[in-house]
């Protein structure tokens, strides 16, 4: 996990609020403990697993609302009342001091630079953070365990196929998620979006096929960061391909539903092949790569309490990476340049000319993690990719939705964009739609303030399920 800012930049650490179990009365440092970081209007869930083994303490620390769980720490010592532990990979430290009743740990959290009050509490066990709308077993339809492979890129992709009752063949859909190392559920702040959008459709008759991403959960071989649009793309083509091999699916109406990205991947896959019935895009982006990332990393900038307006030369270092990225095509030397670039804007931190020769070593290898995102392929590609064209050659039916308030991808910067690029390839059976009161989850959010998607019980709309189940209904 890198540090705080570039996770969420990201766009894929959200939390949420919580409700602690009864704490353990004990005097040992042993046990569980909780707690919970706050960032501006973030807030993020930790879990620390501290034991004693031969005399010695060891502990793991869990990033809850991340699913980073149990990540060793490299250090820990508790002596006279006070706790410390490191934990590297993440760029993490933290000093705290034990409460008399050895029920509470209330310290400072550090990471990359920034400091941050975090206070723990001991817990007899974690609390539930499943969330309300998540379906729960049994099912009144089919659950299959499915796994096909990508050949040319060397992976067996993993997935849940749920089929309704029946004789079928039944239409079916291949859900492409967005940015990030996402599960077949697409899991996020212990929202399950995937799970309920499959649910619904399910129910309704339509069959779903949803996948771990490449190189998470059971999916084999792959990395994110190290794959492009085409790569994803790849993969959906696989995913009806797949389902047209199977009795239950009528081949003549398999269609894909991305969102967000995803909803960047659909297109192109539909734009390839004439197996794909229909596609529905969820927050899709229609702007160039550059501008793209710039509003994305705008609004993910003030959740974490920076204000972008404020701080100029956020806008100025990421339009000097950009640069670099443009100007050098290949990827040892953009690597190269970047960490000259990172390393350039650290010596200007005040104070950093009178650090240690070590403690200098220290922070720039602390960058490296900025480096190796911002130099990925994925990175590279989505920064020169810009989606109106491949939009222009869709001619499938097209339902384009985006919440009112999607700060990721405001509405009325995109969706005219859509419909343009549709028009102009000629397509005759579209639907470009604002959704009232959702965001970029296609959560019921109360305003257009940058919140943490964890904060909103809601994983989806039921709205949005109906209109998007109906839609693909009347496409029978």
């Amino acid at each position: 996990m890198k540090r705080l800012a570039i996770a969420v930049l990201l766009g894929w650490l959200l939390s949420g609020p919580q409700a602690l179990a009864g704490p353990s009365r004990t005097n040992t440092i042993d046990g569980i403990w909780f707690g919970t970081l706050k960032s501006g209007p973030s807030a993020f869930r930790f879990a620390l697993h501290l034991q004693t083994k031969s005399g010695k303490l060891t502990g793991a620390l869990d990033s809850l609302d991340h699913k980073a769980l149990g990540t060793p720490l490299t250090a820990v010592d508790c002596k006279d009342g006070k706790l410390t532990f490191k934990l590297e990979s993440w760029g993490v430290s933290y000093d705290a001091k034990l409460d008399a009743l050895g029920t509470a740990l209330d310290g400072e959290y550090q990471q990359n630079g920034r400091t941050y009050p975090l206070k723990f509490h001991k817990v007899d066990k974690l609390p539930d953070l499943a969330r309300s709308q998540q379906p729960k077993r049994p099912y009144p339809y089919q659950e299959i365990h499915v796994t096909y492979r990508n050949q040319k890129a060397d992976i067996s992709l993993a997935g849940t196929l749920t089929v309704p009752r029946g004789d079928g063949p039944f239409p079916a859909v291949v859900l492409l998620s967005g940015t990030g190392p996402l599960d077949r559920d697409s899991t996020h702040a212990y929202h399950k979006p995937f799970l309920v959008l499959a649910d619904h459709l399910t129910r309704q008759g339509i069959a779903v096929l949803r996948v771990d991403g490449r190189g998470v959960g059971e999916t084999i071989g792959g990395n994110v960061w190290q794959s492009t649009i085409p790569d994803f793309a790849e993969d959906a083509r696989l995913g009806v391909s797949f389902l047209k091999g199977r009795k239950e699916i009528n081949p003549a109406k398999i269609g894909l539903i991305g969102h967000s990205q995803g909803a960047l991947v659909a297109p192109l896959a539909a734009s390839q092949t004439k197996d794909v019935a229909f596609v529905v895009l969820l927050g899709v982006p229609a702007l160039g790569g550059e501008e793209l990332l710039h509003h994305v990393l705008q609004k993910y900038w003030r959740d974490i309490g920076v204000d972008p307006a404020a701080n100029p030369e956020f806008r100025e270092i990421l339009e000097r990476i950009h640069k670099v990225l443009r100007a050098e095509k290949d990827q040892t030397k953009a690597r190269a340049a970047l960490q000259a670039l990172f390393k350039d804007e650290l010596a200007k931190r005040p104070g950093f000319a009178k650090l240690s020769e070590k403690e200098q070593n220290e922070w720039f290898a602390k960058i490296e993690p900025d480096v190796r995102f911002h130099s990925s392929p994925w990175y590279r590609y989505v920064l020169g990719y810009d989606p109106r064209p491949v939009l222009a050659k869709v001619q499938c039916p097209v339902l384009a939705l985006t919440g009112e308030l999607d700060l990721q991808v405001p509405p009325r910067d995109h969706l005219p964009q859509i419909r343009k690029a549709l028009q102009a390839g000629g397509n005759k059976d579209f639907t470009v739609q604002e959704l009232s009161h959702l965001n970029h989850m296609f959560q019921t959010a109360r305003d257009a303030l940058p919140r943490d998607d964890a904060f909103i019980e809601e994983t989806f709309a039921p709205s949005a399920l109906q209109l998007v189940s109906e839609w693909i209904l009347k496409r029978k």
